[in-house]
Parts: structure tokens; C-alpha cells; sequence
């Protein structure tokens, strides 16, 4: 690493810590809204069940139904991992693709899930 970079990320971290203890006067700060979604349609553009489509979510289904219905709002990180299903479903596939792949080469982690093609 050389002297440049490592001043880089010196200067970094002690502005990150001092963000962190409250120090707002060096930070640049950016708010992103991400949008609701339409989560049926989300999840109808996978070609999911509910409970495949919650399993890929890593959330009960109820929630899912609840979100379906409109009386619970996703979190920004679901929203945008719903925007991206919508806006890019082969991506998921693909990654879903991959993770199924993969899984079968390592032992199971405490967070896998099985998805199912209809």
C-alpha cells in the first residue's frame, strides 16, 4: 500500500468516527426515497407463489400478504430489492441461479433458502 492511499483511508476512517460521534461538519450526506413498489406485481414477475416469494425475501409470508395488501410498507432495503426485481428480473434469476449452484458445493449456512421453479 502506498503512503497516498494509506493517508487516503487514514483521512477517511477519522472522519467516519467523528461522523459517527456526531460530527456532521466534513460529512456530505445523501438521502435516497426509494419509491414503493407494487409488491404483487414484484413478486408475479419472478412467476412466485407467496411462499416462494417471501422465501426469497427472507420474511414470513403473512408479511408479504400484509405488503400485497398495502397495510405494511417494505423497508428501503426491500423496496430497492423490489425495484430491481421489477426492473431487472433476469438479474435475480440469475443470482437466485447462482446462489442454488453454489449452495450445493459448501455446507448449508444458518440463512439458506430453497426456491422452487413452478
Amino acid at each position: 500500500m502506498t503512503q497516498k492511499v494509506f493517508e487516503g483511508l487514514k483521512a477517511s476512517m477519522i472522519e467516519a468516527i467523528a461522523f459517527a460521534d456526531g460530527d456532521k461538519s466534513k460529512a456530505e450526506v445523501h438521502q435516497v426515497e426509494v419509491p414503493l413498489v407494487d409488491v404483487k406485481a414484484a413478486r408475479q414477475n419472478l412467476h412466485r407463489s407467496q411462499d416462494e416469494f417471501a422465501t426469497v425475501l427472507c420474511f414470513p409470508v403473512s408479511t408479504l400478504r400484509k405488503s400485497e395488501q398495502g397495510q405494511h410498507r417494505p423497508d428501503a432495503a426491500t423496496r430497492l430489492l423490489l425495484q430491481i426485481i421489477v426492473h431487472e428480473p433476469k438479474a435475480i434469476e440469475k443470482t437466485l441461479a447462482s446462489t442454488r449452484k453454489n449452495s450445493t458445493a459448501r455446507p448449508a449456512a444458518h440463512n439458506t433458502v430453497a426456491i422452487h421453479r413452478r
